[in-house]
């Protein structure tokens, strides 16, 4: 074999091993990148996790809330769609003198139920020991829990009477948080006037 035999097979033998020292680099460049890949895919999933479960403990804790009004009335849907609690006028519908009729006077109230029954007790539509004990909304629809004293009152007056309690209360909820159903509950058991069990949703017209 000639020198220039050589010198050609050397050449030839030096750039196959270029050529395998360069895919060979190639190949741990390709997986260093997917092991990067890899590892990003990985933390984001953990960091979507822990937004997901920290949401879910949100809600959870948000929807079990239901033993006083303070939370459960400060957010009511109306058509803004929601608002926050906070004084404003709302139509208190009061009896008159006789209980014939209502009498629809505009009262400033800091925005809770409490504050709305305490107005409505001062004006004679039951008395002042009624009080709220659970009170929420879902979709535009009031849940009202009172306790016995409002039971009581219903159970024990004529029949005039216990149709403006119900009413008169109904129709100022309607007003004061943009609601459009009611449901009333003593003791969380269904309500009685004493004439009869009050059925839920409370119909009550809105021209009375």
């Amino acid at each position: 074999m000639s020198n220039n035999d050589k010198r050609a097979q050397k050449n030839t033998e030096y750039q196959s091993a270029l050529e395998r020292k360069r895919a060979q680099r190639k190949e741990e460049e390709q997986k260093k990148k997917a092991k990067m890949r890899n590892r990003i895919i990985i933390i984001a999933g953990a960091v979507i996790a822990v937004f997901a479960i920290a949401f879910c403990v949100y809600a959870l804790a948000g929807s079990g809330n239901g033993s006083g009004t303070d939370v459960e009335s400060s957010v009511l849907p109306t058509g803004d769609p929601y608002f926050t609690v906070e004084p404003k006028v709302g139509k208190f519908y009061v009896p008159d003198g006789n209980f014939n009729n209502f009498i629809v006077e505009e009262i400033n109230f800091d925005g809770t139920i409490d504050d709305v029954v305490e107005k409505l007790a001062a004006h004679g539509n039951f008395p002042e020991t009624v009080k709220v004990k659970d009170f929420h909304c879902i979709e535009y629809v009031a849940f009202i829990d009172f306790n016995s004293a409002y039971g009581e009152y219903l159970s024990t007056g004529a029949s005039a009477i216990s149709q403006f309690a119900i009413n008169g209360l109904v129709k100022t909820i309607y007003d004061c948080f943009g609601v459009t159903e009611v449901h009333l509950t003593v003791n969380g058991k269904e309500l009685s006037s004493g004439h009869g069990t009050v059925t839920n949703p409370v119909q009550v017209p809105l021209n009375d």
